[in-house]
């Protein structure tokens, strides 16, 4: 539990770091291309883009993302794989209202291991009221003892 203190507050200062010296580490994404790669359900793409984004463009994408009609999303969501299905899931968590995410996630219907890749989620992890919240999601004590250690 300490290691989990610790990664949390390292996010913490690296975060405050970066907003107070105007650092910025990634380049500046094509204006547009996170919307246009989302209505051509391109999630790699979309994935690829958010990752470049500075904090401000990756809020902007989180809520494009969640203003979508649910059964888009929520479509979305069940045509992609593995790690994509559970990035979507991951910025619907960190992003979205606790009525939008309870909704998605119940239609989805992702198992322990699949809430695993969620929770894998630097942002998320780096926001502990979201984090905890999420882990109560998983059910299987020993997913959420991995998780922690």
């Amino acid at each position: 539990m300490n290691i989990l203190y610790i990664a949390l507050l390292f996010c913490v200062i690296c975060h405050v770091f970066a907003s107070e010296t105007g650092l910025n580490i990634f380049p500046e994404p094509v204006t547009g291309g996170f919307e246009d790669a989302i209505k051509k359900s391109d999630v790699k793409a979309a994935m690829n883009i958010f990752g470049e984004g500075n904090d401000a463009q990756k809020e902007y994408y989180g809520k494009y993302l969640i203003s979508l009609e649910r059964g888009r999303l929520v479509g979305l969501i069940r045509s992609s794989e593995g790690y994509d299905k559970g990035w979507l899931l991951s910025i619907i968590e960190l992003y979205a209202e606790n009525e939008l995410i309870e909704k998605v996630f119940k239609e989805v219907e992702l198992p322990n291991h699949g809430l695993v890749v969620v929770a894998n989620n630097a942002d998320l992890v780096c926001t502990p009221g979201k984090f905890i919240n999420f882990l109560g999601r998983i059910t299987d004590k020993g997913y959420q003892k991995e998780l922690l250690y």
